[in-house]
């Protein structure tokens, strides 16, 4: 056994081994980091050293005092002399040959180390042990090297460490000390760094404290450093505070002696530490660090340190500690997140490169109506995260957020976003508050206004995007330098991030106009409100993701004219490769390339850039067509309703606003399809500017393959594409990623997190004359018996026919075509807005969605009713 390793052979070991610290720093140079040269002093080098010296029975005695008498003579003497007993231990020969080994093959013999304790609970998610152990500086030669590693051991049995562990309730014998052996760098300056800001909680932020010389006395609280706060919510590190600190002191190694010499000078305090390029270089490697090591999800603390070259990175760990920030209203209740309406359009695990890029946008568009409104949203909130790589909302917040800004019922905001969830605890007397309408009544005022400005502009802004999209695709992005096509992604990127809370703005206010509907109806109808909107709104519009499906329709019948495309359709040969087997005069290629002009840019799951779009594989579209020849879809369905006359049941006034209101619904409805659509351009357009920068790589020999780019960061993306990072490590994050993808996709699937515990929701079926029923929303009017078809993707439903019920978890916009072929829809999540709803209303499917459990309790081939008016569907009895 070798109880000294290198970083490169210690991060094949576990903790218990070489401890949190080791660890940590071994991953960090296995993938590609600047480390300083060293290597690890086992934990098992330490027990060989205890039980060289016989101090086990010596140690028994401490580990058996509690907190309450830590203090007492009687255990500072027990600890005094552990302490005293390794400090004057005989240090075995082996011990001392390996150690001698390390310094002679790094060239360390004579060089000044920093040796540091690494013990087993430290530097982990839950412990820190900052400031806890001994570290020491300017180490030189073996002989000292053994003398500080004895101090190092002792360390553990201070005062403060054994304190420390009965505090956290960690056992004496779940503690052992690895050492950290290392050359200690130059340094002009040094200082840690946050992935997020601990104080404020603001997760977009970066916090960086830097001092002139080493980092001791900024990590031991004896200097005032510079503090430089940095944004990064725009993929761009933008310096947007700084303080420069006092800067009382500053440590360094004196040339001449070669001791460690402690300076105070007054000038300090008025020089920046880092310039704003350093500030910038030294981000772009903390937030790598966030993505290599924390996943984009556990937040570091690191200490870093500047040779006036280069910066090393000296130490990474969990950050411990965040303000967590929570509204007061709030702290009694369980945590609540829910993938309510996530499941709807992003059902799948996000690919690691999206979720960086689409998280920040994403909780934009949530806090959209709160922003317009002005209302203060509480800063280091988070609204959005991932759970097993699927996207949550903070729907705990969120509902107290739409109740206090609006007086919206949780329970009301809860049935709009379609998912099944619990509502929170809220104070049922502020109706007496005169203060507390008047500023809900503005708040809702200032809402609709900027929402009505944002759809009297929607035409501009559509055809805006649109353009830059189309401009995007006629560029030669391969003439581009490095700079200017990072410039350029950074301007779609902007792009897309000032869009999206305009897209969610349109979303919101149909949402509105069917609201006032809803609630018109409700009043006059009660329980049977519902199947009349259902009517009313029945193939109402102009929604262009149901004219995706129609569209396929028609090339279907302009395939059928066309002998070419009918023998093309009748091989067997790839539909991949249609626009090679295809001649240019073949009027269905013509035409099906019009269609790709036109939806090309929307794709399956369109809003995980990982997954290409139509223009760029056609293989679904075609596969839809194919079958369309073999049995050609039904028209929309001509279902018998009974529709009331509004002349009958509302005066005239009555009638012409709900007519008023019926139109704007309907306009609501097309804009939020069409806003979706927009945002599908511009998605299309990173992943365009993506694919050419792992074009680039793969050319470079970094990427296998084009799609491996999507395993990483942004700012992995972004060090390798200026060749600040050469790429050493990338294959061991890439396998690692591809692994953590792979366990995602097995493990379950919760609708909700408790207080971060999984929760699972399903309903139990009532039994009635007709069979089991199992309750959901009906959406789209209509009754319909059919074969129950369990869905998973649409790929697998191209093959569906007419009598058959599609089921499934959620649709979006790429299962459109699917509807014309089905007799009616059942949807797990999705609520009266949800993209599957409207356009089931506009094909005239019957539809219920909402319904709990649904994939699971039903089985494929069971023979279904269901009822979009009443929101109900009956499992039929053999």
């Amino acid at each position: 056994m070798s109880y000294v390793l290198s970083w490169e052979k210690a991060v094949e070991e576990n903790v218990q081994l070489i401890g949190g610290k080791g660890k940590n720093i071994a991953k960090l140079n296995q993938k590609g980091f600047r480390i300083p040269e060293g290597g690890i002093f086992t934990t098992e080098a330490y027990i060989k050293f205890i039980r060289h010296n016989n101090l086990i029975p010596l140690i028994q005695k401490a580990q058996d005092l509690s907190i309450d008498v830590l203090t007492s003579d009687n255990s500072l003497v027990i600890l005094e002399n552990i302490q005293k007993a390794i400090l004057q231990g005989d240090f075995p020969e082996y011990l001392k040959e390996e150690l001698g080994l390390l310094l002679l093959n790094y060239n360390l013999l004579d060089s000044p180390l920093a040796v540091r304790s690494s013990a087993t609970a430290e530097d982990s998610e839950k412990y820190s042990f900052a400031g806890i152990h001994e570290t020491i500086l300017n180490v030189i030669g073996l002989e000292e090297l053994i003398e500080s590693i004895k101090k190092c051991f002792a360390s553990v049995w201070s005062l403060r460490a054994i304190s420390y562990r009965r505090k956290m309730k960690i056992e004496d014998s779940q503690l052992l000390p690895a050492i950290v052996i290392m050359r200690l760098i130059d340094t002009q300056s040094s200082g840690v760094a946050f992935t997020c800001n601990p104080i404020s909680g603001q997760k977009d932020r970066l916090l960086i404290h830097a001092n002139f010389g080493l980092g001791e006395t900024l990590v031991s609280g004896t200097v005032d450093p510079d503090e430089y706060e940095v944004s990064y919510d725009s993929l761009q590190p933008t310096l947007i505070n700084k303080r420069i600190g006092r800067k009382e002191e500053v440590l360094k190694r004196d040339k001449q002696s070669g001791k460690l010499k402690v300076t105070k000078d007054v000038l300090n305090k008025d020089i920046q530490v880092l310039d704003t390029f350093q500030i910038y270089n030294l981000s772009t490697q903390i937030l790598r660090i966030f993505e290599s090591i924390g996943n984009v999800e556990t937040h570091q603390d690191i200490e870093w340190v500047w040779d006036g070259k280069e910066f090393f990175i000296v130490q990474t760990r969990p950050i411990t500690v965040i303000n967590e920030n929570n509204y007061p209203e709030l702290n009694k209740d369980t945590q609540v997140w829910s993938n309510a309406n996530f499941k709807d359009v992003m059902p799948n695990v996000q690919s690691f490169l999206s979720w960086s890029i689409i998280k920040g946008p994403l909780e934009q568009m949530i806090l959209t109506p709160l922003k317009l409104a002005g209302y203060p949203i509480l800063k280091g909130l988070s609204h959005t995260k991932t759970y097993n790589g699927r996207a949550y909302m903070n729907l705990s917040a969120l509902q107290w957020e739409m109740y206090d800004a609006f007086n919206l019922d949780p329970e009301v905001f809860n049935n709009s976003l379609g998912g099944h969830q619990p509502k929170i605890n809220y104070p049922d007397n502020e109706h007496r508050s005169i203060n507390k309408q008047v500023k809900r009544l503005r708040r809702k005022t200032n809402l609709l206004i900027k929402m009505l400005g944002v759809s009297l502009r929607s035409s501009g802004l559509f055809k805006q995007k649109i353009t830059l999209a189309q401009n995007l695709r006629m560029m030669k992005l391969t003439n581009l330098g490095v700079n200017d096509l990072i410039k350029l992604f950074n301007l779609y990127y902007k792009e897309l991030i000032e869009y999206t809370p305009k897209a969610q703005a349109l979303n919101t206010l149909s949402g509105f106009y069917f609201t006032v509907l809803e609630t018109k109806f409700n009043k006059k109808y009660g329980s049977k409100s519902q199947e009349f909107l259902n009517n009313l709104l029945l193939d109402k519009g102009n929604i262009v993701s149901a004219l995706q499906g129609t569209e396929l329709k028609r090339l279907a019948q302009v395939a059928q004219k066309d002998k070419m495309a009918i023998d093309f359709f009748h091989s067997e040969k790839d539909l991949l490769h249609w626009n090679q087997i295809l001649n240019d005069d073949s009027i269905f290629k013509k035409e099906f390339k019009k269609y790709l002009h036109d939806f090309g840019h929307r794709g399956t799951y369109e809003l995980d850039i990982s997954n290409p779009r139509w223009r760029e594989d056609a293989t679904y579209l075609l596969s839809i067509i194919k079958q369309y020849l073999t049995t050609p879809p039904r028209d929309k369905n001509d279902i018998e309703m009974t529709k009331r006359e509004l002349k009958k049941d509302f005066s005239v006034a009555s009638s012409l606003f709900i007519k008023w209101s019926l139109k704007r619904t309907v306009q609501g409805f097309e804009n939020r399809e069409m806003a979706k659509s927009v945002l599908a351009h511009l998605l299309e357009s990173i992943r365009i500017l993506i694919l050419e920068i792992s074009n680039r790589l793969l050319k470079r020999g970094l990427l296998n393959n084009p799609n491996e780019i999507f395993y990483l960061g942004w700012f992995e993306i972004l060090s390798l594409l200026k060749n600040e990072w050469n790429g050493e490590g990338l294959q061991v994050i890439l396998k690692e990623r591809i692994k953590m993808k792979e366990f995602y996709e097995d493990s379950p699937y919760p609708n909700l997190l408790e207080n971060n515990m999984p929760k699972f929701t399903n309903q139990e079926a009532s039994i009635t004359s007709g069979g089991k029923k199992l309750k959901g929303i009906g959406v789209a009017a209509g009754k319909i018996t059919g074969t129950c078809k369990i869905v998973h993707h649409p790929m697998e439903a191209v093959h569906l026919k007419e009598t058959d019920i599609l089921v499934t978890h959620s649709t979006d916009p790429s299962w459109t075509p699917i509807f014309l072929r089905v007799g009616g829809v059942i949807m797990e999540t999705g609520g009266y807005l949800s993209h599957g709803a409207i356009v089931a209303r506009e094909y005239g499917i019957p539809a219920v969605v909402n319904v709990p459990g649904v994939m699971k309790y039903l089985k494929d081939g069971q023979i279904i009713s269901i009822d979009g008016n009443q929101g109900f569907l009956l499992i039929k009895e053999k």
